[in-house]
């Protein structure tokens, strides 16, 4: 329970990062929509771990849960992607 807090608070650290952000010249639609995927699935996956440990771990619950933890990572995995995509292309236009 101690990772899902920790992931939780960084996740959600993040969200209020790129709203911050959301006017910087590097910071696309794309990026701001994968923050606002990724904080409402971590909430998703809040309320299922929260039946998962009420209702003492149910198969369907588990099958969702695990789903959820799923799209989270590839919507990380995409921004992160991103985020590499755009430093890289800064970098090369800095070199211009």
């Amino acid at each position: 329970r101690l990772g899902a807090y920790f992931t939780v608070i960084t996740i959600l650290s993040v969200y209020r990062m790129i709203r911050r952000l959301r006017n910087e010249p590097w910071m696309g639609r794309e990026l701001q929509r994968l923050g606002g995927w990724i904080t409402i699935l971590v909430l998703i996956q809040v309320a299922v771990g929260v039946m998962n440990v009420l209702f003492r771990v149910p198969p369907v619950i588990t099958v969702i849960h695990l789903a959820v933890a799923a799209g989270i990572l590839g919507c990380i995995l995409r921004m992160f992607y991103l985020g590499l995509r755009g430093t890289s292309l800064a970098f090369i236009r800095s070199l211009a």
